[in-house]
């Protein structure tokens, strides 16, 4: 995920979240960087809830220019 400049999740059904954790042990924290994502386009994923639920996680999206999410109704939060 290093290398990624864009990330467009589009028309899927069955996405209830972008990052999983469920190879994470519980209580362990966690940090991921997108560091050259420039785009993130989230559209049509019905049962979206969240990018990530794991609650010890953080993100650092230091080049993000754009953020598009719509058609997302059950997203009410981006991360835990």
């Amino acid at each position: 995920m290093v290398q990624l400049k864009t990330m467009k999740v589009i028309n899927c059904p069955k996405v209830k979240e972008i990052v999983s954790n469920e190879l994470s042990e519980e209580g362990t924290e966690m940090k991921i960087v997108f560091s050259k994502l420039i785009t993130i386009e989230l559209v049509k994923l019905v049962n979206l809830a969240t990018f990530c639920s794991y609650k010890d996680c953080e993100f650092e999206f230091p080049s993000l220019e754009i953020l598009i999410v719509r058609e997302c109704l059950k997203m009410e939060k981006f991360s835990e």
